[in-house]
């Protein structure tokens, strides 16, 4: 197994729904990667995640530390969505599959106050992560409640992955 950086930006399309943005994006990552082999099994994953304000705003990772403290700020006190798309390719020397899949989780977070707003964004935590914060870690402490796939707001539906990744690898194993 080994870890390739995509080629590929990105970019949101407005005009675009949720969905086909992810679809497309997280297909471009993986499309951007080259397999290791043409004769042997390849299997490619690409994942995109963005948080959706409750003013519909699309909070994808913070340009920088100002940005960050506003998507807290917006999504302190209140519901948010998370979502995910991911595009997982399999191949071996005989056909190609690709699986697209989206996922939506909801997020309470309880108030958040400015001092605490200013501790997380110095962690670091925050940097990377669409929406400022990650559930995996120090930003576990602003949430209030969720309502779908937890693996989901980390960034990668287990459950549904694992569906998939199962769907793949019985086709590609499949005698021709």
């Amino acid at each position: 197994m080994s870890i390739r950086k995509p080629r590929s930006s990105e970019n949101w399309v407005k005009s675009d729904s949720i969905l086909e943005n992810l679809k497309r994006i997280s297909y471009e990552k993986a499309s951007s990667v080259t397999f290791a082999s043409r004769t042997e099994m390849n299997l490619i994953l690409a994942a995109d995640t963005v948080v959706v304000s409750p003013d519909n705003k699309i909070f994808g990772k913070p340009k920088s530390n100002q940005d960050a403290r506003n998507m807290l700020q917006c999504l302190s006190g209140r519901d948010h969505y998370v979502w995910t798309g991911y595009c997982l390719i399999g191949h071996n020397k005989n056909l190609s599959k690709i699986i697209y899949n989206v996922t939506c989780s909801k997020v309470r977070f309880r108030t958040i106050e400015s001092d605490e707003i200013t501790w997380y964004l110095n962690t670091k935590e925050s940097d990377d992560k669409a929406g400022a914060y990650a559930i995996q870690g120090y930003g576990a402490g602003f949430v209030k409640k969720i309502v779908g796939s937890y693996s989901n707001i980390v960034g990668l539906p287990m459950a549904e992955f694992i569906l998939d990744l199962n769907r793949v690898l019985k086709r590609l194993n499949r005698k021709n």
